[in-house]
């Protein structure tokens, strides 16, 4: 596989998984800045949240 076609796979995937993020934005709800900071903060430093899980696929 040539590095182009590999390149037009990997937009193609990104582009699929933006558009499966919106999807579900739409239709449960989007997070807040502090909710996507939180998640993110607790993530780095391997702690649960205390506001309860993310919205699961």
């Amino acid at each position: 596989m040539t590095y182009e076609q590999e390149k037009a796979q990997a937009t193609i995937r990104l582009m699929s998984e933006i558009a499966k993020g919106r999807r579900s934005g739409e239709g449960r709800g989007c997070l807040t800045n502090e909710e996507m900071r939180a998640h993110f903060h607790a993530r780095a430093n391997e702690e649960p949240l205390e506001e309860g899980p993310l919205p699961e696929e």
